[in-house]
Parts: C-alpha cells; sequence; structure tokens
C-alpha cells in the first residue's frame, strides 16, 4: 500500500469513532467542551477532563487499527502525526434564554505522512443519532 491509502486509514479511523463516541458527546454537552483531541500515535488526550480510563480505551482501540494500516504502507512510507478532533456543533439560534442545543459532531482525522502532508478524513454524526443526551 502507498500513501493515497492514508485518506481511507483516516476515513476508517474516523468512522470507527463515530460508532463509539457517545461517551465523548455526552461529556461534551455535559461540560459545554466543544473540541476534544486525541493524539492516536501517543493517546494523549485533550482537554484533561477528557483523560478518563473509558476514553483512553476507546483512543487504544483507534491506535491498534492505525498502527496495523501504517504496517501496511510500503517502506519508507510512515506517519509522523495522527491527531483525531472531535467537534461538538451547538444550535445558536434556539429558544431565548435556554442553553444552545447540540446539533451534531463532526470527527475530524488528521494524519500526516513522512513528507509532510496531510491526509485529512471528516465524517458527521447527527445529534439525533447519538440519541437525546441533552437531558
Amino acid at each position: 500500500m502507498c500513501r493515497r491509502n492514508l485518506k481511507g486509514f483516516a476515513y476508517n479511523i474516523a468512522h470507527k469513532f463515530s460508532c463509539s463516541a457517545y461517551h465523548y458527546a455526552w461529556m461534551a454537552n455535559h461540560y459545554s467542551i466543544p473540541v476534544v483531541t486525541i493524539d492516536l500515535l501517543t493517546l494523549r488526550i485533550n482537554p484533561p477532563e477528557f483523560d478518563i480510563a473509558r476514553n483512553r480505551t476507546l483512543a487504544g482501540m483507534l491506535q491498534t487499527t492505525l498502527l496495523r494500516n501504517i504496517q501496511l504502507l510500503r517502506h519508507p512510507e510512515s506517519v509522523v502525526a495522527a491527531i483525531l478532533t472531535s467537534n461538538l456543533v451547538m444550535d445558536e439560534n434556539g429558544v431565548e434564554g435556554q442553553n444552545p442545543k447540540p446539533l451534531e459532531m463532526i470527527y475530524t482525522v488528521t494524519l500526516t505522512d513522512d513528507r509532510g502532508k496531510e491526509w485529512i478524513a471528516v465524517r458527521k454524526a447527527k445529534w439525533w443519532h447519538l440519541m437525546d443526551i441533552s437531558k
């Protein structure tokens, strides 16, 4: 496999995360923290409120998938950075006096190859796909 497969690797990781990200979405809404980042090579999760065992387990599963895929690349091609970003998009046009309601989650995986090129995949999940966790 070659570098051009990195976009597919990134999309696979974003999709896998979106299928298991219910707890991240709940925490983002609960703590009003709209952006979470995970370094998939070091398993560093920011902000610190999200760096808990349950979330590290999911990040570890994603890292395992990524490392398996990286091994398929032709030598000397490699990935030097792998960042997953989760964005909670809020409805700012809600009812006056009420907190804005969550609309969707956007998951972005950016893989940077050894030449510095970024391979980006985006996966969106509508809020109703995540059930009503705003309660």
